[in-house]
């Protein structure tokens, strides 16, 4: 599934539609390439306003900062510091409906009195899991730390212009979410000795002898594919000369394609069909690496 399909919900204490709080940045990154986006930054911003030394994915197309914890590179902050660029929701109703701070108010309910952040020159009205942030001017901004300023001296309430996602009570007290709440890269598996393993969420199980398109059929298309080939090598042993390693590797030909019934396949110790046959003497010592 697609984590650009629009309009985003926002989820608060769990993230931005299919953006989830938590995820490592090995799975956005994918999920970006995918999208094949072409208007991305990854900075490391040790300034960042939000959380120092972070590792910041930048979506311009989408207006939004995907914002990573340096070391765990997990998603910390989404801040969606563009509104125009993207659709947004919360649960069914669009943001269009509330794009002000008394709608917000109204929308999402009472809570605490914001505070007036005049580096951003914006009024931020803070909710467990999320933050608004309201355009004000600093000539507006309120004496009374306690008044939720719902409409301003010309009677137009702040518009909203920024939005942070994360997990925590407070916009101050952002932490890490949980990692077992992050279901897809979490997902409990149970080994089968013997036989092979079970992912229990989702009730399938791939045995030893599974196909390759028996697996990519349950269990999905790999986000990226290894070619691994193996290479043979007959080392002699010490001592012994490159004369009687050539006979050595005779030998093991000719016991390979011998058709002789005391060497059929079904009764060799040796050989197994579709696997190379490798027979070693004690004149000489075998090794197969990658």
């Amino acid at each position: 599934m697609s984590v650009f399909i629009q309009p985003f919900n926002i989820q608060p204490q769990k993230g931005l539609g299919n953006f989830l709080l938590g995820t490592p940045v090995n799975l956005v990154l994918e999920a970006v390439r995918k999208a094949n986006l072409k208007d991305v930054d990854i900075i490391f911003d040790d300034n960042d306003d939000i959380q120092p030394d972070s590792l910041v994915l930048d979506l311009r197309e989408f207006g939004v900062r995907l914002v990573f914890d340096a070391f765990w590179q997990r998603l910390k902050v989404i801040d969606i510091h563009n509104l125009s660029k993207l659709e947004l929701k919360h649960n069914d109703t669009h943001s269009s409906t509330f794009a002000d701070l008394q709608a917000v108010y109204q929308h999402f309910g009472p809570t605490f009195a914001g505070h007036y952040d005049r580096q951003r020159h914006l009024y931020l009205l803070q909710y467990p899991g999320v933050c608004f942030g309201f355009q004000m001017p600093d000539a507006f901004a309120p004496t009374n730390p306690q008044d939720i300023p719902l409409h301003l001296e010309d009677g137009s309430s702040p518009p909203l212009q920024r939005i942070w996602v994360y997990f925590g009570s407070t916009f101050s007290n952002i932490q890490l979410r949980p990692l077992s709440s992050v279901a897809e890269y979490m997902e409990p598996m149970e080994l089968l000795p013997g036989r092979g393993v079970r992912f229990s969420q989702r009730n399938i199980t791939v045995d030893f002898d599974t196909s390759v398109q028996d697996l990519l059929s349950d269990v999905g298309q790999p986000t990226t594919i290894f070619f691994h080939r193996n290479k043979c090598n007959f080392l002699p042993a010490q001592g012994h000369s490159s004369e009687d390693s050539a006979a050595a590797r005779s030998r093991a030909s000719s016991a390979a394609s011998s058709s002789d019934a005391s060497h059929s396949v079904s009764s060799s110790p040796h050989f197994q069909p579709g696997l190379p046959v490798f027979t070693a003497s004690d004149e000489e010592e075998t090794l197969c690496g990658a």
